[in-house]
């Protein structure tokens, strides 16, 4: 349950009374919630009771007042007129005036502009979906996304399988020779894999996997860019081997994280269950590091591999169909909000520099995520599926 003293200046904060010494304190709670869990009970409640709906303080008024706590001037926290219905949404501003804070908020639905921009044209562009692209080895080209459920080829003996949304692998007998397979998904699609040996794959946007159609050597590798989340299963005999542009894998039987985008300067290997091991192809000298649960590895050419404890709900967070991120550099948020949605984002003048605390759900249309970054202060124009980003 949450604290009292919580939950009494939540309410407070709901109904437009807190004086700005409380409203510290409220900030001073927001970001030692654990987790969020506190924050989803309390907002879970002020969106059931109707009681606590009186006031929903939308988040560009948040980041409006931090400015007025910095400068001592807040007296009451004004709250506006409730809405007839609301989005649960998360996108606090970080950075502003050295004042983070983040909260769960109820936003009012509302006719927005584009930073002076109208926001209609966003509207149309809806979040990523299930889909993807198989090249099978003789070249063929699969769009799985306008295929039903049910066998959808064969090649050198292994059968291929849809089922809502998933590509299943029925491996083919030991000793045949397998054929080498392709899983693309473009930007704005995800989508679902078992592989032969049953081990499941999450593929995310603009990423793919190289894999074998029947798992029959000593053992098993495949090749990932972009980013997958894996649930490998053990085989003593045969160990399972993920190769990204800068690294190699060896994994023990687990559930880890893969991100490898060719168009990111870091590369991450994050473990979640089991062990695994992992090197740094382009290391000068031979490396190797073993990870336990709960940690990272992060990968640059020209630097030395890092080992950093990490948020597995916030790693794995897309994979649940979540945006989460807890001080996440806006322009790696941004890279993330051009692959699901399909966008493109580009920059006039100096790159945004504040860092974001983010949590909502992956389905919202666009114009959610064009809120959150107005809401941290981040000017754009959004021109057609061009997002672009201003000083």
């Amino acid at each position: 349950m949450p604290a009292p003293n919580f939950r009494q200046l939540f309410q407070q904060y709901l109904q437009g009374r807190l004086q700005p010494s409380q409203l510290k304190a409220l900030r001073t709670h927001v970001q030692a919630a654990e987790e969020t869990e506190e924050l989803d009970q309390l907002l879970l409640e002020a969106y059931t009771n109707p009681a606590l709906q009186a006031g929903g303080e939308a988040a560009a008024e948040w980041v409006r007042l931090q400015n007025s706590i910095a400068a001592g001037s807040a007296t009451v926290m004004p709250m506006p007129k409730p809405a007839a219905r609301r989005l649960w949404v998360i996108g606090i501003a970080a950075a502003l005036c050295a004042l983070s804070v983040a909260l769960w908020l109820v936003i009012p639905t509302r006719t927005a502009t584009n930073n002076g921009r109208s926001a209609a044209s966003a509207g149309a562009i809806v979040p990523g979906k299930p889909g993807a692209i198989l090249t099978l080895s003789d070249g063929r080209r699969l769009v799985l996304d306008s295929m039903g459920n049910g066998q959808i080829a064969t090649d050198n003996g292994s059968t291929l399988v849809l089922n809502n949304n998933q590509l299943i692998y029925n491996a083919a007998t030991a000793g045949t020779a397998s054929a080498i397979h392709t899983l693309t998904t473009p930007a704005g699609k995800q989508f679902r894999l078992a592989l032969p040996d049953g081990t499941q794959v999450w593929l995310n946007a603009a990423s793919s996997i190289e894999f074998p159609s029947a798992f029959n050597g000593r053992e098993r590798t495949i090749r990932v860019t972009g980013e997958a989340y894996l649930e490998v299963v053990p085989a003593k005999n045969q160990p399972f081997y993920i190769v990204t542009q800068q690294a190699k894998v060896a994994v023990l039987g687990t559930g880890l994280n893969v991100s490898a985008y060719n168009d990111d300067a870091v590369s991450s290997i994050t473990l979640a269950t089991g062990s695994i091991q992992v090197s740094d192809l382009h290391a000068s000298a031979a490396t190797l590091v073993q990870l336990v649960p709960g940690q990272q590895a992060l990968l640059k050419t020209d630097a030395a591999m890092v080992v950093q404890q990490v948020n597995l709900n916030e790693v794995t967070a897309w994979k649940n169909n979540r945006f989460f991120y807890r001080s996440v550099p806006a322009k790696d948020f941004l890279k993330a909000i051009a692959r699901w949605y399909n966008i493109t984002v580009e920059y006039e003048g100096k790159v945004p520099d504040q860092e974001l605390w983010i949590n909502y759900s992956r389905d919202q249309p666009l114009e959610t995520t064009l809120e959150v970054l107005r809401n941290s202060n981040i000017r754009f124009e959004l021109v057609q599926r061009r997002l672009i980003v201003k000083e």
